[in-house]
């Protein structure tokens, strides 16, 4: 019979709870982009501190089956992502672009009901543009 100490046990747990973590953010990934589609392509912001990514919405968010940009810690993984703005675009996709580290401009032609801006990580503020001019949306809390 082989006798494990103390320390080989500790490390037994922390590595199965190591591979638990990883599984589990794998897991939260897969079912999050099977919901999510990418609608145009991602933005990281000048201090390379941020990406914003816009996605489609699900049935159950704010503007189902519409369009939302997400914003996330650019060394962060995806669970972490944050819901920033959400409309019915019309086609194009929307498009983002940072004019500053912390000004976010989403690019969206409304195609029906009012964009939603919502509170943004990192003291960021995100604008509308929608036909050349810019937009300071009403954050919902």
């Amino acid at each position: 019979m082989v006798k494990i100490g103390k320390a080989d046990a500790f490390g037994i747990v922390v590595a199965v709870v190591m591979v638990g973590v990883v599984a589990w953010w794998g897991v939260e990934h897969y079912l999050w982009a099977a919901l999510h589609f990418k609608q145009g392509d991602a933005a990281v912001s000048p201090d390379r501190a941020y990406v914003a990514q816009p996605f489609t919405q699900d049935e159950g968010e704010l503007r189902p089956y519409g369009s939302g940009v997400y914003v996330r810690r650019r060394l962060m993984p995806w669970p972490k992502s944050t819901l920033v703005f959400a409309a019915y675009c019309r086609h194009p996709d929307p498009r983002v672009e940072w004019r500053s580290a912390r000004e976010l401009v989403v690019h969206c032609e409304v195609a029906e009901e009012t964009p939603v801006v919502l509170q943004a990580p990192g003291g960021i503020e995100v604008i509308h543009a929608d036909d050349g001019r810019d937009r300071r949306g009403v954050v919902a809390r």
